[in-house]
This record gives structure tokens, C-alpha cells and sequence, in this order.
């Protein structure tokens, strides 16, 4: 993964993020053995409030992914996943809401990559997954989706 981090970044932060980026990508790497990640383009700001994943088209599938490096996590709200963030988010820091943003991001890349329709639903699951899989606690914390 290819990584650049704003102007300004601060340390105490990119330390966190630099501890993040191999949970995330081990993750991805197990679920889609079939996708190379190293091409991944990977903007981490301090200052922005979300996350997002952009393609300027069809045939530049790579994209870019914006990650912010805030310490809540909140994840869509979907009947079909069941279970979402409680109203205000989860309070986890700042490394864990990397990990889940690289996440919903990375399958974002994922879909493009493989020309998929994007869905919110298989980001949401991917993090829920991740969460339940290495996280119980913050697991323990969602809420069924009403």
C-alpha cells in the first residue's frame, strides 16, 4: 500500500496508523487472497472528518482511498447486516478507527478493482467481521439495527 500522510500529520497519530495498516491489510489480505494490495493508494489526514474511497472511472479502478484519523468508528446502517454503531458512533480511539476505515475503504478498492457494484453492506460486514473476529469488547458494544 502506498501511503502519504497531510502536511502537518502528527506523530502520536502516524505511530498509530503505522500500527493499524498491517491489521487491516492482514485482514483484507485472508478474505481476497486474489487482490494485491500494494497498489493501493492510501491519503491519511488529521483533518478530516471521513473516510471515502474514489475513482475517477471505470477504467481507473485503483482509485484513491481518503482515510480520516478520528476515534469513532460508525458504520451504515443496514437491515440486512443487523447490527450497526450505536447513535454517536463508538468511542475506540484512534488505531482501531483506522483499522475499520481501511477496511470499508479496502473493499471499496476491492469492488473496484474487480468491477463490482459498490455496496455499503459488504464494507459493513467486512468491519463488523473484524470487530467480532479481534475486537469482542467493541463487538459486545453494537447495536441491532432497528
Amino acid at each position: 500500500m502506498k501511503k502519504i500522510f497531510n502536511k502537518g500529520f502528527p506523530k502520536s497519530k502516524k505511530e498509530l496508523v503505522e500500527k493499524a495498516i498491517p491489521k487491516a491489510l492482514e485482514f483484507m489480505q485472508a478474505k481476497y487472497p486474489q487482490i494485491n494490495f500494494n497498489e493501493a493508494v492510501v491519503r491519511f489526514s488529521s483533518t478530516r472528518n471521513g473516510s471515502n474511497y474514489y475513482h475517477a472511472s471505470v477504467n481507473n479502478a485503483t482509485g484513491f482511498i481518503n482515510i480520516s484519523t478520528r476515534d469513532k468508528i460508525y458504520l451504515y446502517k443496514r437491515v440486512s447486516v443487523k447490527l450497526t454503531a450505536p447513535h454517536g458512533g463508538l468511542l475506540v480511539g484512534c488505531e482501531l478507527q483506522v483499522v475499520s476505515a481501511l477496511i470499508h475503504e479496502l473493499t471499496h478498492y476491492v469492488q473496484g478493482i474487480e468491477k463490482r457494484l459498490f455496496s455499503e453492506v459488504e464494507t459493513t460486514i467486512n468491519e463488523i467481521e473484524y470487530l467480532k473476529n479481534n475486537e469482542p469488547f467493541w463487538y459486545s458494544k453494537l447495536v441491532p439495527v432497528r
